[in-house]
């Protein structure tokens, strides 16, 4: 039993019980982490819990947010009361978090993570009754908070991430971030916080009100994505209010110009983290200071630098039909082009890493692949092209308005739109086509 304790590992896949005998051992591990994707694993696993209730007294990690918010699985206590030993639960989108008799016995929960439209009082005054260290609400507005001394205490709370997320109907959030500066401090003993929205990241007028917990805070994460526009919400001059920061994330449309000169205030930072398009404000000579010469940051040793992004997705083959628009049909097949700036270009990247590997700071978030992902992206969106004009006998996509090639390797003047033969040369190592017309 104890070899199978030390070889479990959640990250891989299970292994096959191959043996009866040895049936209970695999079993304990099996049952240790529970994922529900759909309404029928759902009532299969009740079931079984109901013919075996010593199996549900395995279960200590369950995620149900694979269900849609068509198809909730049920109340809180019905998710959790066949399911005595949990200690981590992700439910999604929940029916209902109303406050639970106070004879029922709750499991002893540290991490819990849920879904609402709104954060409400009665999931907190619920959440109150287990020994949380973890909470993380995601939701899609924010109604009105009570007063603090109708707010219960979660005592042993000590990370809480609140999440926007977008609305069904696929509108933006309308979050007003500053409502939930009560809920926050209703955690007497937070250490890390995180703040994500997907739209529209104004986080001004919390951190500016956050008094009363920001000298506790240790990780403070202010997140989005990539924005659609470039807006005024910096917030970076509030973060020398968190002294005690030790790791920071920054999103898009967090950071100013100022940046650098903000987290000199911040003596004791040793991580900090830049996601998509966090660099658009910044200015390349002037956050290299931060990292070498005599202004470096005195204990800053990890920096994941996820700005300029870019990602391959599906490649397309021969025989697929191409949309009308190639850089929409990408983005549906998961690329994306890495995104670079006026005043941190791709030269930059290559400073980076360099300045990072002789300062000895721990780098990450992208590596010399970038120039790599942006060849890849441009050849694929040639080779749409190239087959969206084989399928219609049709130059036009690889037409510039002026008449001259768009992609180098075709030789537009030379075509003849209603005789094309495609001319492929396959390139094992991509497991892709490299196309031209003839």
């Amino acid at each position: 039993m104890t070899i199978f304790d030390l070889a479990y590992d959640p990250h891989q896949l299970l292994l096959e019980p191959l043996s009866k005998r040895l049936l209970p051992y695999f079993r304990r591990n099996l049952y240790r982490q529970i994922r529900i994707t759909s309404d029928t694993s759902w009532s299969d696993l009740l079931a079984t819990v109901e013919d075996s209730p010593a199996l549900g007294e395995l279960v200590i990690d369950l995620d149900t947010s694979g269900y849609s918010s068509e198809s909730q699985p049920g109340t809180f206590g019905e998710i959790i009361k066949p399911f005595p030993r949990l200690k981590s639960v992700k439910t999604g989108y929940i029916r209902s978090l109303r406050k639970l008799a106070s004879n029922n016995v709750l499991p002893p929960l540290e991490y819990m993570s849920y879904e609402r439209d709104s954060p409400d009082i009665q999931s907190l005054s619920t959440f109150s009754r287990c020994n949380l260290i973890t909470l993380e609400i995601n939701f899609c507005s924010i109604k009105l908070v009570p007063a603090p001394a109708l707010l219960p205490r979660l005592q042993s709370v000590k990370e809480i991430a609140l999440v926007g997320k977008r609305r069904c109907d696929g509108d933006p959030t309308d979050i007003r971030w500053v409502g939930l500066v009560q809920l926050i401090a209703c955690c007497p003993d937070i250490t890390s916080l995180r703040l994500f929205d997907p739209d529209y990241p104004d986080y001004q007028g919390l951190l500016s009100q956050a008094s009363s917990f920001l000298s506790r805070i240790t990780s403070l994460e202010l997140d989005s994505l990539r924005l659609p526009d470039v807006y005024d919400i910096c917030c970076d001059h509030l973060l020398p209010r968190f002294s005690n920061l030790t790791h920071l994330t920054l999103g898009d449309g967090t950071p100013s110009a100022s940046l650098p000169t903000y987290l000199r205030q911040l003596p004791l930072l040793i991580s900090l983290r830049l996601g998509p398009d966090a660099h658009w404000n910044l200015v390349a000579t002037d956050f290299f200071t931060l990292l070498e010469g005599s202004a470096r940051h005195p204990s800053l040793q990890r920096l994941s630098f996820e700005c300029f992004g870019g990602r391959t997705g599906r490649r397309m083959g021969v025989n697929d039909g191409v949309m009308v628009e190639d850089y929409l049909g990408m983005t549906k097949d998961d690329w994306q082009r890495p995104t670079f700036c006026e005043e941190f270009g791709k030269h930059d990247a290559s400073e980076l890493r360099r300045i990072c590997t002789a300062n000895q700071i721990h780098l990450e978030g992208f590596d010399n692949s970038i120039s790599d992902l942006e060849e890849d992206f441009e050849l694929e969106q040639a080779n749409r092209s190239v087959l969206r004009c084989l399928q219609l006998k049709s130059i036009k996509d690889v037409r510039t308005p002026y008449g001259t090639s768009r992609f180098p390797h075709i030789p537009v003047e030379k075509l003849d739109p209603q005789n094309l033969n495609l001319v492929k040369t396959d390139i094992p190592e991509k497991n892709w086509f490299r196309l031209s017309l003839e």
